[in-house]
């Protein structure tokens, strides 16, 4: 296996979330549907959207996009707590 595909693989599971399989099945799904339809508009430049992914999900879903829903759970709980 060449540096390539394991940064890639890299990639999926930080976007998608480490420690979960569906977290890697969820990063590569969305990784590989983003370069599915960018690659074919910008192929010169598609290694800087990964790039920019990459970084967005290091910075802004720092366990991954499959952890979405915590926030908002504790957003609702909080609600809650203040009603209730």
């Amino acid at each position: 296996m060449g540096i390539l595909p394991s940064v890639e693989i890299a990639i999926w599971v930080a976007v998608g979330g480490r420690g979960t399989l569906s977290g890697a099945i969820v990063g590569a799904l969305g990784v590989n549907l983003g370069y599915m339809f960018l690659s074919e508009k910008f192929p010169e430049v598609w290694q800087y959207f990964l790039g920019v992914l990459l970084i967005c999900a290091i910075l802004f879903f720092p366990k991954g996009i499959i952890a979405i829903d915590e926030p908002i759970k504790r957003l609702f709980n909080r609600k809650q707590e203040i009603t209730g």
